[in-house]
């Protein structure tokens, strides 16, 4: 696989679970 593929789904991978994290906080917050 090539590096810059990895580092670009690494990434987003990165963003996904921080979104989620945030997504889920706001939640908690909400209810």
């Amino acid at each position: 696989m090539d590096k810059k593929n990895l580092c670009t789904l690494a990434g987003i991978a990165a963003w996904y679970v921080i979104g989620l994290t945030i997504a889920v906080m706001l939640f908690n917050a909400l209810f």
